[in-house]
């Protein structure tokens, strides 16, 4: 017979408001870009204005001359023929298959984001509970929305993990669970409503 449950997971997500957007882009321009910036700011707008005592530097000018006689002596280029290409690239293999003994091709990958689920998952993992309960754990962290908040009836979630994984689970045994949750990080995670996220942060 195949058993189905529900489980919800957690993620965290940076949304940026458009000034934002544009304080990280101001913050990354060279001095001279953002003061020709603010300069046709200055132009466009006639509200703004520059303080009394304030100053834009400008940008010194680059004097470019001419050089009267030539060098006598010309600079050695260097000949790109001399450089043997597949030498290179042989050395370059030795040195990965130095670096990475088992051979395979090394790739570099970002991070990974944790979610909160899998931080929350973590901590269980470092809690005093049977491997029962840990399973009762794993699915109230599931059944936690975005807010941190245990919508879910407690009893209708012990029942779901009874019948999904054959346990024999009771409420109390759920209830112990859910306050061992409730001292995770962050604060008042898995609470059921405002008032125990504020009891479960005293």
């Amino acid at each position: 017979m195949i058993k189905f449950g529900q489980t919800q997971r957690l993620s965290q997500e940076l949304h940026l408001q458009p000034q934002q957007i544009l304080y990280y882009d101001l913050l990354q321009q060279p001095i001279f870009a953002l003061q020709q910036r603010l300069r046709s700011e200055l132009d466009e707008n006639p509200v703004l204005e520059l303080e009394e005592g304030e100053e834009l530097i400008e940008e010194p000018e680059l004097e470019l001359k001419e050089l009267d006689e030539k060098p006598d002596d010309p600079i050695d280029e260097p000949e790109f023929s001399d450089v043997d290409l597949d030498e290179f690239r042989n050395d370059e293999t030795e040195v990965r298959r130095r670096s990475h003994p088992d051979n395979e091709e090394y790739e570099f990958a970002p991070p990974a984001v944790e979610t909160m689920y899998d931080h929350l998952l973590q901590q269980l993992q470092l809690l005093d509970l049977n491997e029962q309960e840990k399973r009762l754990g794993e699915e109230i962290i599931g059944n936690i929305d975005d807010d941190g908040y245990l919508r879910e009836d407690l009893a209708k979630v012990v029942e779901d993990t009874n019948l999904t994984f054959g346990l024999n689970l009771t409420i109390t045994d759920a209830e112990r669970v859910l306050a061992q949750i409730q001292t995770l990080d962050p604060p008042g995670i898995g609470a059921r409503n405002l008032r125990e996220c504020l009891i479960v942060q005293l």
